[in-house]
C-alpha cells in the first residue's frame, strides 16, 4: 500500500469512525457486534479504497458498506423465514409526539423490530 492510501484511509477512520460505529451499533444493537462490524467495514473501505469517488462522498460510502456488511452477516446466521401480516384494523389511530426521546428506549424499540424492519427504520 503506498504512503498516499495509508494516508487517506488514516484520514477516513479519523474523520468517520464515530458516526460507522454509532450506525453500527443501531443496527446490530450490541457494542460488541457494533466493534466488529466497524472494523469490518473499515477493512473492506481499505480494499475498496480505490472505488471512492472523492472524501466529500465517503461518509455515504462508508455507511453503505457497513449496511453490506451486517446484511452479509445476517445471511450467513439466519435463514430468510416470513413475517406475518400486517393488521391495520389493530394499529392505533394517533400515538402523542414525545416531548424528549430517551435513547435508552429507542435502542430497546429498534432492538424489538425484526432486523429486515430495523434496516429501513435506520
Amino acid at each position: 500500500m503506498d504512503e498516499t492510501v495509508t494516508k487517506d484511509l488514516s484520514a477516513l477512520v479519523a474523520e468517520h469512525y464515530a458516526a460507522v460505529y454509532r450506525y453500527a451499533y443501531r443496527l446490530s444493537g450490541t457494542a460488541a457486534d457494533a466493534e466488529d462490524l466497524t472494523q469490518q467495514a473499515f477493512l473492506a473501505a481499505q480494499r475498496k479504497l480505490d472505488q471512492l469517488r472523492g472524501m466529500d462522498a465517503a461518509r455515504g460510502w462508508l455507511f453503505t458498506i457497513v449496511r453490506n456488511c451486517f446484511l452479509a452477516a445476517r445471511r450467513q446466521n439466519q435463514p430468510n423465514v416470513a413475517s406475518g401480516e400486517l393488521r391495520w384494523d389493530e394499529l392505533p389511530e394517533e400515538a402523542a409526539a414525545p416531548t424528549a426521546i430517551d435513547s435508552e428506549l429507542l435502542q430497546r424499540a429498534l432492538d424489538a423490530l425484526p432486523e429486515e424492519y430495523r434496516l429501513v427504520v435506520l
